[in-house]
């Protein structure tokens, strides 16, 4: 959030960061406001870890997803502005969340086949992260076709035998061996489709310009 509240203020909008007082005191001695001292049109203020209580002027309130108290009429409704929620979970993370009851609904959580599954996946043409614990499926490990670990490919997997004599051979690998070089490969490829996605006119640029226009309508309006 603090990430996106700079963004914000880079783009021109006056920034009310708004944190509870035992959070605010924890991000002030770790340093993490230190490069906002004394920014124009960029202010820190706090609220009491019970229910907040907002005095400052605004015209929009950008929240946390899982800030729900920010919808009540403590805060966006008791003020009368818009507001808008950005989630600070990973878009997988989002989706499963915003899914869930269709998913169970369908009869998908929790999977009963879980190579089925992954096949679906795989067919639908688009990338996926997919994390499976070796004991998923009732207790036992899991053995997935050879096909279905061609998602990312930026991880290696460790298994269960955390001796120090494992953990050696396995960073020995992904930092010197043929594996970890295939690794360090796919990893550069996934930075440069980040630079181009944050570049002048990549999506998350253009998002971010839309949302400050959107937030400057607010305050026009």
């Amino acid at each position: 959030m603090l990430k996106l509240a700079r963004l914000l203020h880079h783009k021109g909008l006056h920034v009310t960061f708004i944190n509870t007082q035992s959070n605010d005191k924890r991000l002030v001695k770790s340093g993490g406001t230190c490069w906002l001292n004394g920014a124009p049109g960029f202010q820190f203020k706090t609220v009491p870890d019970g229910l907040p209580s907002l005095d400052t002027p605004v015209t929009c309130i950008v929240s946390d997803g899982v800030m729900t108290f920010t919808k009540t009429p403590y805060a966006a409704e008791k003020l009368g502005v818009p507001i808008i929620l950005h989630w600070t979970v990973a878009a997988c993370g989002f989706i499963g969340f915003y899914q869930a009851k269709v998913l169970m609904e369908k009869g998908l959580i929790p999977v009963k086949d879980l190579v089925e599954f992954g096949w679906g996946l795989v067919n639908s043409n688009h990338y996926f992260l997919w994390i499976v614990r070796t004991d998923l499926i009732d207790g036992k490990p899991t053995v997935l076709p050879p096909e279905l670990e061609k998602e990312w490919v930026v991880g290696m997997e460790i298994g269960r035998n955390m001796k120090r004599d494992e953990v050696e051979k396995h960073v020995r690998e992904l930092m010197e061996g043929v594996e970890g070089a295939r690794v360090r490969k796919k990893a550069m490829e996934w930075k440069k489709m980040a630079e181009i996605s944050t570049g002048p006119n990549g999506s998350s640029s253009l998002n971010m310009q839309e949302l400050v226009t959107e937030i400057g309508m607010f305050s026009r309006n």
